[in-house]
């Protein structure tokens, strides 16, 4: 596995390079200071696996460092590594096309296991942006698990594919070339995966599937 680090400090980047070589020396792991820096050294080369992203950036506001890696690299999986963890900040980097986002005010431990869960094929998405209406469930784990493998009855296994790359930030195009199918049938998709779940639009589907824990839900049909 190759994993991109891109953050203007130094100090940053050696400790979340430490936490992914931790978690599986095996991995590639290269750093940038900047988006460009990055973009320049994947013009032609293969893309990494994953690219962890600061959110703010010299040159950049909000989530625009997203939305710039996003528009170069569509099928690039980008996860957010940012200070801010309030319910707009993390809603808006994963309206510009993030999978996760984590806090830099994690401990290392959190931090190696938000960074285990995202390697592994899951999203990690922070406490505090759950707080709000949108993400607050007021349920149990347990009783969690258990509406969302309702509301995982209520989706075909096309539908479920569908999930799985929507919840890896794919647009729909991308997600249209995976599975071999048009642009129009991937948004009919959508919106039947955006009515199983209860809500408006992806960003609100990646915070429903935490709030549901879905992740390995999808993960045991898809092995099944």
């Amino acid at each position: 596995m190759r994993i991109s680090i891109v953050d203007d400090h130094p100090i940053v980047r050696r400790a979340v390079a430490d936490a992914v070589l931790f978690i599986d020396r095996d991995c590639t792991v290269e750093t940038f200071g900047d988006c460009e820096s990055f973009v320049a050294a994947h013009g032609a080369a293969p893309m990494p696996d994953m690219l962890l992203l600061d959110l703010i950036l010299p040159g950049y506001q909000g989530a625009e460092s997203v939305a710039h890696c996003r528009k170069e690299f569509p099928d690039l999986p980008i996860v957010v590594f940012s200070g801010l963890t309030d319910e707009e900040t993390v809603l808006a980097a994963l309206d510009a096309g993030a999978m996760s986002v984590i806090p830099k005010t994690a401990t290392s431990n959190e931090l190696i296991e938000a960074i285990r869960t995202v390697l592994g094929g899951g999203y990690y998405v922070p406490r505090d942006a759950l707080a709000g209406g949108r993400g607050e469930s007021g349920s149990s784990g347990h009783a969690a698990s258990g509406a969302g493998s309702k509301a995982l009855e209520r989706l075909t296994e096309r539908q479920q594919h569908v999930l799985r790359l929507l919840l890896r930030g794919a647009p729909n195009k991308r997600i249209g070339v995976e599975l071999q199918l048009s642009e129009n049938t991937v948004k009919s998709h959508v919106s039947a995966i955006l009515r199983a779940l209860g809500v408006r639009n992806r960003t609100e589907a990646v915070l429903a599937a935490h709030r549901l824990q879905l992740t390995h839900q999808l993960r045991d049909h898809a092995e099944q």
